[in-house]
């Protein structure tokens, strides 16, 4: 399962990126806040089909790329100058509360609607939930360009084909590459095995 949105995610990332440019963040949000939770409730339709299953996974990486924090961040990038940083974590702590809530509350579904069910309401939940406040109070700005000054020195110039590969060749690109890939290895270990360590352990799924 979680090959099955990460592979796919980092095929598509370079096009979620392309597409918020482009159309503003808040058009890519409109699109991902249905289709992931649609894909994410169509996981419970699941059968023993390899291929369904490949299949509903990969339109959930598509949702997913369309709602990752880089969408909301791009916005508030735009919107704020002071307080940015109070902003972002703000922004962004959803992810984590998310990760500590929806748990024990998916167990609590299952117990009483079976996981397909589980599945169902958790997909609408996030619906009625996101999806109003992405249409009413997530309002995309285009900035004014920032003096010239400030451009030279923070916004990079557009790289040629050759100098990008160089970039991506350099002891700082492959430092972060590095770093990145291991915490995200870190995180996926925890993510996938600390519920079946604590019930080994003898802790209820709650």
């Amino acid at each position: 399962a979680m090959s099955g949105i990460l592979v796919p995610s980092t095929m598509l990332s370079l096009w979620a990126g392309r597409m918020a440019d482009r159309f503003g963040p808040r058009r890519v949000a409109l699109i991902g806040v249905p289709l992931f939770c649609l894909a994410f409730g169509l996981l419970g339709t699941a059968t023993s089909d390899i291929r369904t299953w490949w299949a509903l996974w990969l339109l959930l990486a598509m949702g997913n790329m369309c709602i990752l924090p880089t969408i909301w961040s791009a916005e508030i990038n735009r919107r704020f100058d002071r307080n940015r940083g109070m902003a972002l974590a703000f922004a962004l702590c959803g992810t984590g509360l998310a990760a500590f809530l929806l748990p024990p509350i998916g167990t609590r579904l299952i117990e009483h609607f079976g996981w397909r069910g589980a599945y169902a309401t958790l997909a609408l939940a996030g619906f009625l939930i996101v999806f109003p406040l992405t249409l009413f109070a997530f309002r995309s700005r285009r900035s004014a360009p920032p003096p010239a000054e400030v451009q030279a020195k923070f916004v990079p110039a557009r790289l040629a084909p050759g100098e990008l590969r160089r970039e991506f060749a350099s002891p700082r690109f492959l430092k972060l590459l590095g770093a990145s890939t291991i915490f995200s290895i870190a995180i996926c270990a925890l993510t996938t095995n600390s519920v079946p360590v604590l019930r080994s352990l003898g802790h209820s799924a709650v």
